[in-house]
């Protein structure tokens, strides 16, 4: 599958910031940086992102040139969620546990920032998959609407990424809605 290639610092995105905290609480961060500091890792974070959106942009576009399959599309977009789970259940762990005392609420916001982040970087591929699902006749314009919006909104984005798959596994391009 070397066409996720440019999908892989938006997959590996949440996993960046999670090692990045765990370096900060435990006192490692300094081995390898002795002297890093919060922005600095806020802009390692953010150059990060600027990474994983030019790599997103360049598979859409190779995409929209034809250079992969549109059957792809949606185990890529399945595939991509399923990774992003365990890392947003450990955000979500973190965010919860740091919501426990008013001196570390500032890292929940923090997380739900980031969180945000990561969504739009995986509701990219899941926008494209349902585009191309209804550019190519597989279903119809709500249907396009409807899971496009879901493609941004947590947990429902895995949802609506198995019910796409679903339906592109199950439609042939002569009996869809």
């Amino acid at each position: 599958m070397k066409k996720i290639i440019w999908l892989l610092p938006g997959i590996l995105y949440p996993y960046c910031m999670l090692l990045f905290l765990y370096g900060i609480f435990t006192g490692h961060a300094d081995d390898f940086f002795p002297s890093i500091t919060i922005i600095d890792i806020l802009l390692c974070l953010g150059a990060l992102f600027l990474i994983a959106a030019i790599g997103n942009i360049i598979f859409i576009a190779r995409h929209l040139a034809g250079k992969y399959r549109a059957a792809d599309l949606p185990f890529i977009n399945l595939l991509v969620k399923l990774i992003h789970i365990p890392a947003y259940l450990l955000i979500f762990a973190l965010g919860i546990l740091c919501m426990i005392t008013i001196f570390t609420m500032g890292f929940s916001l923090f997380f739900v920032f980031f969180d945000c982040l990561t969504i739009c970087l995986s509701g990219m591929t899941g926008l494209l998959t349902v585009w191309t699902l209804c550019h190519g006749g597989k279903c119809t314009k709500q249907f396009m609407i409807l899971h496009g919006l879901l493609q941004f909104i947590f947990v429902a984005d895995v949802i609506s990424a198995v019910i796409i798959y679903r339906r592109a596994k199950n439609c042939s391009s002569e009996n869809c809605l």
